[in-house]
C-alpha cells in the first residue's frame, strides 16, 4: 500500500515536470509501470502540452447555448411587454380615479346638505389624460372618469346613493375595462 502511495504521488508529479520519472514514461517512477493509465486520470493528461490542447478548445460558448439564452430572452420578452403596457394603463387608471376623488367628496357634501343640484362645485372637465362628468340627479348623481390610455379610453362610473345619513358610491366599468381598473370596480355598468 505505501508503494503505491508514493508511486501516485511520484507520477502527478513527474507529469508536472517536478518530479522523477523515467524520460520515456512520463513521468512513472520504475518500480510501478501499469500505471500509466492511473497517471492520466490522476493528473488530467499524460503531458503538459495535451492539457494546454483540451483547455484551449474549452473557450467560448457555442452557437447551441447562445440559441437558447436568445429563446429565453424572447419569450420573456413576449410575456413582460404585453403585463407592462398594462401595468402602465392601470396606473394611468388609478390616477385618474385619485382626480375624480375631489369630485366624490364635493357631491357627498351636497347630497348630505340637500342642495338639490348635486354636481354644485365639481370640477367637471380634461385635466391631462383625464375627463370628469358629473350628472346631476336627484336621488343618484353620477360621476363619471374617462381616461385617454394606450390601449383606448377607460371609464369609470361612480354612482351615489343616500343610505342612513350618509352616501354610499358603487363604482362600475364594462366589462372589456376589467382588467385595467381597481377590484371594487369591476361590477359591470349598465348599458
Amino acid at each position: 500500500m505505501p508503494t503505491i502511495l508514493v508511486g501516485i504521488t511520484g507520477l502527478c508529479q513527474g507529469s508536472r515536470g517536478a518530479g522523477a520519472g523515467i524520460p520515456g514514461k512520463r513521468g512513472l517512477v520504475p518500480f510501478i509501470p501499469n500505471l500509466e493509465l492511473a497517471s492520466c486520470l490522476l493528473c488530467w493528461s499524460c503531458h503538459p502540452n495535451e492539457r494546454r490542447a483540451v483547455m484551449q478548445n474549452q473557450k467560448g460558448f457555442t452557437l447551441i447555448e447562445l440559441m437558447i439564452v436568445v429563446a429565453i430572452i424572447g419569450i420573456l420578452a413576449a410575456i413582460a411587454l404585453p403585463a407592462y403596457q398594462n401595468y402602465t394603463v392601470r396606473a394611468q387608471v388609478t390616477e385618474g380615479i385619485g382626480m375624480a376623488a375631489a369630485a366624490r367628496s364635493t357631491v357627498s357634501e351636497n347630497l348630505i346638505v340637500g342642495n338639490a343640484l348635486n354636481c354644485t362645485g365639481v370640477e367637471a372637465g380634461t385635466i391631462g389624460n383625464t375627463t370628469i362628468a358629473c350628472t346631476e340627479d336627484e336621488d343618484n348623481p353620477a360621476i363619471v372618469a374617462t381616461v385617454d390610455t394606450s390601449q383606448g379610453d377607460v371609464a369609470v362610473t361612480y354612482t351615489a346613493t343616500m343610505v342612513g345619513g350618509g352616501v354610499e358610491w358603487e363604482c362600475t366599468s364594462i366589462a372589456t375595462d376589467h382588467k385595467f381598473v381597481p377590484a371594487s370596480c369591476r361590477n359591470v355598468a349598465a348599458p
